[in-house]
């Protein structure tokens, strides 16, 4: 499990499309066949669920890196998935949610903006 966050400098809008691409630190597995969500929380309420995405074609994708070894994941988040959100901190995470093989595989905080305009 690695923990990242998504900082202010990266320049994550609320109401943008963004592209989140996290490497898994096993070189070794092969995740093409593994079912991953991505959740992203609220801070201050852990239970409010901003938004979900999933393998299957609901905006997360697993590619091999070039040059290899190894994968990363690939989380496109659409604008309506952020807006209206608040500028601040959000806690996520990428979790495989295989039948009896449910591990988190990168967790962390980001850190949403809003545009002036």
């Amino acid at each position: 499990m690695t923990q990242a966050n998504i900082t202010y400098d990266q320049g994550w809008f609320a109401g943008a499309d963004k592209q989140l691409e996290f490497v898994l630190d096993d070189p070794t597995a092969n995740p093409t066949t593994w079912d991953i969500i991505f959740v992203l929380k609220r801070v201050v309420s852990d239970v409010t669920v901003v938004f979900q995405k999933a393998t299957g074609g609901d905006g997360v994708a697993v590619e091999a890196l070039t040059p290899g070894p190894g994968y990363k994941v690939i989380v496109d988040v659409g604008a309506d998935d952020t807006l209206g959100q608040l500028q601040g901190w959000y806690s996520y995470v990428l979790r495989r949610v295989d039948a009896g093989d449910n591990d988190v595989l990168q967790d962390g905080m980001a850190y949403l903006r809003r545009a002036a305009a």
